[in-house]
């Protein structure tokens, strides 16, 4: 501000002399003082401002003093001594050398002004536009001053090169001037421009001064002088003006030279240096000088002819450069435009400021005043030696518009050209826009995201909140109405730990938190509710109305903020599932008991509590019988409830410290602890027989069922598996006992066990290896006792047992599966076997061929496809075809049994239900399939005679006479009284070891043809049962098998 007014007050100053000087028009001595009072202040202003304050270029600034002091002490020195006006063709020695000292230090000044422009650009053709001006400057010199003063014959030789000297200086001058002129605004200050105005004004004073020298009088004498004095005058006044602007202690603000200049002012000035030839040619006229026809002429003529030509091919090369970097903007515009963040910005700007300076090796660092000092980055550019010797130029460019305020720093590796000093200002404008833009982004997404944050917030599941340092809630999140039933503005500003249950709790917790920054925990969370309301934690996880709700607390410090940030996530859902899930793994999700998974971890415990007290325990495998017939004949959801009444007696029948299990399906176990011997475990067992023996009533329908136990009792000794390998072992041996039995383990159990294991793995190959062949048993006519056919029944040649019967391996090739390829080849051998004793045997022709099918078989094999193929491959008449199938696979939920049966039955063959009384059959469903009869089971016969047996045989063959059944044949029959009783019950045929005992096909073949033939015809009842009895008979929906199970049965 007080340079300002100095430079205001200067140039009032400078205005009142000028007044004053052509006011006192008539006073030469006035105007001499007023004259030299101007000078003396401006040499005293530049001096003061030189030496008193940093001003840029002070050698400059210095040389302008010493020319306005030595000019104002040469009118001095006129004043004086009084020195006349000179005539024509006279000179003054003294001024002359003088005025050329004056010259000098002015055009030292403009040098180094020029100079201080030019130290890191590459200045070519700043160089070539001063020649041309000074070859040009020359030549008006030349034609005006210098060839008159050489041809002036009164000037002896020292005056002639004093005079030279001085109008060479002047042309020199004028040519740094009009360089220094045509710089661009930002590659001077102001204060030099200003400058360059007043040297101006000393080469048009230094010209007329010249011309006073002159031979001939071109201008006034008198004109000439006041224009001198006028034209001093303004050099005082502005150069006094440079001196005081504000810029004139500042560098430029870009260090570009006169190169940049605008297009237009540099060929305006090539313009007006390419008339200079023809317009002194035109000057001259006819009567042309010495000069213009002279060598001198065509030698300034020439070099300035080239000079022009050499700028005009660097302004087509400038405009190719500018091209080029025209293009390269653009594609660094597209760059910036496509940026995204400041980070992918600063990694392309070295390509980019490498590209616009057409050097390799660039940096550039993009960074406010602080960034930039933080890595040894000044404002200023310039040349710089680094540590390793190594020599860089460095650009700094300002980046308009950006907040906060950025500057590039460039360092190359050589001196940046002019134009490339353009281009990288137009990449820091472009930089300025780019900046600003990704601000407005980030600034449009930082709302975008806070918006977004408040909605996420507001409709979080999770309640967030920010508690201060004393632990009160300052800032919480709608969700807290689900978890406390109460809105942010209820329990703002209150203890957050007064949400808790447990208050001491969540005090550690954030006390925790401070002391290392973060921590987590579960807490429970109470809701508003009344008094009395019980809080249960465990209740339903769909119900939000439950009372209290566990929460997974995170908490985390905020130093800086001196509060806690704490998320509160709902956990309850999963609490109460890890509890159900944890109930879940070691309970049977149907009974409630403990689970295999228990039972196997109990067993353990019991087994080391017994090694170390020395008390033996037992160990109860219980499997129900027939269980299956329940889920088959009354469903799944029947056999479920009775698995729950199972669970439920088997409770009661238990002691202190047992431990029942349901190990899955119809199998339970127990551990009883309280056992302290065999006779224990036997008498629980007895006990739980009786509870389950017991009727229960399923969805209407009472139904008896049973089970089998196996028992293993030990004394710790022995390792857990085993123990319970062994109660397995005796199950097995309980239900091949006949079901409904208790057996306690031995070690023959095992052996046999293991021995079953054997035949397991030797009946998979026994097939192939042909160990199973067929025997026939003849089924007889009881009054004739002639044969009427005979049963297949398969044999296994044993490789080292011999031969056993169906009992001993049935079972396992049902277990297997084996049983299917088995069945299949029974089925081919009888068939084959019937044709050929039919073509052996005519009078047997008809006699029929009884097959075994168990329910294995119709499950998982076509039986009718096969029995199909095999009668067109035998020629068996299917009438003659026998196939007996047990009660198990007449179960109502066996869709495949049932219809497999109605294909068989379709073919013409006969189906037998075989060991009729002892398994299940409802009879409603018995008389829905195509059952031509029965076979009374060997159980029945076995008992005979006596009255009871003799009643359920009766009660047989009554009920097969009410549905309509052709037949009932006896089976097992052994002794004569047997074979009586049954004779006179009405039963027409049997088989058994009294009559034939099984024998092979060639033994049956000569029994045939030795024996006579009873014709066995289905549909002929040789009674009758009362319509009454039928009916009564037929209204029975189940057979329970109670008394008429009996299972000790010997093999066929």
């Amino acid at each position: 501000m007080r340079q300002a007014r100095a430079r205001n007050l200067w140039i009032a100053f400078s205005a009142v002399c000028f007044l004053a000087f052509f006011a006192a028009a008539s006073s030469n001595a006035v105007q001499q003082f007023i004259w030299t009072l101007l000078g003396l202040s401006c040499a005293t202003v530049i001096g003061f401002i030189a030496t008193g304050r940093r001003v840029w270029a002070r050698s400059a600034w210095s040389c302008v003093a010493g020319a306005a002091i030595i000019t104002v002490l040469i009118n001095v020195a006129r004043m004086i001594f009084d020195t006349p006006p000179r005539t024509a063709g006279a000179t003054s020695t003294s001024v002359g050398i003088a005025l050329t000292l004056v010259f000098t230090l002015l055009t030292v000044a403009a040098y180094l002004l020029v100079s201080r422009h030019r130290r890191t650009v590459s200045d070519s053709s700043g160089i070539v536009d001063s020649a041309i001006v000074f070859v040009a400057a020359a030549m008006i010199a030349t034609e005006f001053l210098v060839y008159p003063f050489w041809s002036d014959s009164s000037l002896n030789g020292i005056e002639r090169f004093g005079l030279l000297l001085f109008d060479g200086l002047n042309v020199l001058l004028l040519s740094l001037t009009v360089r220094l002129w045509f710089s661009t605004d930002r590659s001077v200050n102001r204060a030099s421009r200003i400058l360059a105005v007043s040297f101006v004004a000393m080469i048009i004073a230094g010209a007329l001064g010249l011309a006073e020298f002159l031979p001939s009088q071109i201008i006034d004498p008198t004109l000439g002088r006041n224009l001198i004095f006028a034209m001093t005058m303004v050099f005082f006044a502005v150069a006094g003006t440079a001196a005081l602007d504000s810029t004139a202690s500042r560098p430029p603000a870009a260090d570009i030279d006169a190169g940049v200049a605008a297009r237009s002012r540099i060929l305006v000035l090539l313009a007006l240096c390419v008339l200079v030839p023809p317009v002194l040619l035109l000057v001259s006229g006819d009567k042309p000088s010495s000069f213009t026809n002279g060598r001198a002429f065509v030698v300034l003529t020439i070099p300035l002819t080239g000079l022009l030509i050499f700028r005009i091919n660097l302004l087509v090369q400038s405009y190719r450069e500018a091209v080029h970097r025209e293009q390269v903007l653009r594609e660094i515009n597209a760059g910036l435009m496509r940026a995204a963040d400041l980070g992918e910005v600063n990694g392309r700007l070295s390509d980019w400021a490498s590209r616009l300076v057409e050097q390799p090796e660039v940096t550039c660092v993009l960074g406010t005043a602080e960034e930039l000092a933080s890595v040894g980055l000044g404002p200023f550019g310039g040349r710089l030696r680094l540590p390793n010797g190594t020599v860089r130029y460095r650009t700094v460019v300002s980046i308009p518009g950006s907040q906060p305020a950025r500057r590039l720093v460039v360092d190359s590796p050589e001196i940046v050209t002019s134009p490339a000093q353009a281009s990288l200002a137009v990449l820091g404008q472009s930089l300025g826009m780019a900046l600003e833009r990704l601000a407005l982004s980030r600034r449009v997404v930082e709302r975008a995201t806070t918006e977004r944050l408040q909605l996420l917030l507001h409709n979080a599941s999770d309640v967030i909140a920010l508690v201060d340092a004393e632990g009160r809630i300052r800032y919480v999140t709608e969700a807290i109405r689900d978890l406390t039933d109460q809105s942010p503005t209820d329990v703002l500003a209150s203890p957050w730990t007064k949400l808790f249950q447990d208050p001491a709790l969540a005090r550690g917790l954030l006390e925790r938190a401070r002391s290392v920054g973060e921590a987590k925990g579960d807490l429970v969370m109470s809701r508003r509710r009344p008094s009395d309301l019980p809080v249960d934690i465990t209740t339903s996880t769909n119900d939000r109305s439950t009372p209290d709700r566990r929460v997974e607390v995170d908490i985390s410090w905020l130093a800086t903020e001196n509060q806690y940030v704490v998320t509160h996530h709902d956990v309850t859902d999963r609490y109460v599932l890890e509890q159900q899930l944890a109930y879940q793994a070691f309970h049977d999700e149907l009974t409630g008991l403990n689970n295999r998974a228990v039972f196997r971890k109990e067993l353990s415990r019991a087994a080391a509590r017994s090694r170390r007290s020395g008390k033996t325990f037992a160990v109860m495998m219980i499997d129900l019988d027939d269980f299956k017939n329940v889920n088959d004949s009354l469903g799944h959801p029947a056999g479920d409830d009775l698995l729950r009444i199972v669970a439920d007696r088997l409770v009661e029948c238990m002691r202190e410290g047992d431990t029942p299990v349901r190990l899955g399906g119809d199998e339970f176990a127990v551990i009883l602890e309280s056992a302290r011997s065999g006779e224990d475990a036997d008498a629980v067992a007895k006990r739980v027989l009786h509870q389950l023996s017991l009727p229960m009533n399923l969805r209407g329908s009472e139904i008896v069922i049973g089970a089998s136990i196996g028992i293993a009792v030990s004394d710790g000794t022995a390792d857990p598996a085993d123990i319970e390998r062994d109660a397995d072992i005796a199950l097995y041996d309980a239900k091949f006992a006949g079901k409904g039995q208790v057996a306690m383990f031995h070690t023959d159990m095992h052996d046999s066990a293991v021995q079953r294991l054997s035949l397991t793995n030797q009946l998979r190959g026994a097939l192939d290896r042909g160990e199973i062949s067929v025997c026939y048993q003849p089924i007889v006519d009881l009054e004739s006792e002639s044969i009427v056919g005979a049963e297949a029944l398969v044999r296994w040649q044993h490789p080292t047992r011999g031969e056993l019967a169906p009992g001993n391996f049935i079972g396992i090739a049902e277990e297997t599966g084996a049983i299917v390829e088995i069945g299949r080849f029974v089925m081919r051998q009888a068939l084959h076997d019937a044709a050929a004793w039919a073509k052996a045997c005519p009078a047997h022709a008809n006699a029929r061929i009884a097959l075994n099918v168990s329910g294995r078989q119709l499950q998982s094999d076509s039986v009718s496809g096969v029995l199909s193929e095999l009668l067109r491959e035998t020629g068996v008449d299917a009438s003659r075809v026998v196939v007996e199938v047990t009660e198990s696979v007449l179960m109502p939920n066996d869709g495949a049994a049932a219809a497999q049966l109605r294909e068989i039955a379709e073919l013409g063959v006969s189906v037998f239900i075989d060991d009729f009384g002892t398994g299940w059959a409802s009879l409603h469903y018995l008389r829905s399939l195509p059952v031509s009869g029965l076979k009374l089971a060997q159980e029945f016969v076995a008992g005979l005679p006596n009255d009871f047996d003799f009643g359920l045989a009766q009660a047989i063959r009554e009920l097969s006479l009410s549905m309509n059944l052709s037949e009932v044949i006896a089976e097992g029959i052994e002794s004569k009284e047997q074979c009586t009783a049954l004779k006179d019950m009405g039963y027409r045929f049997g088989q058994g070891f009294l009559l034939y005992e099984p024998m092979p096909f060639a033994e049956l073949l000569m029994l045939l043809k030795t024996t006579a033939n009873t014709t066995w015809e289905l549909g002929q009842r040789t009674d009758l049962a009362s319509d009454e009895a039928a009916a009564r008979l037929s209204s029975a929906s189940v057979i329970v098998p109670s008394q008429l199970s009996y299972r000790s049965r010997r093999g066929k």
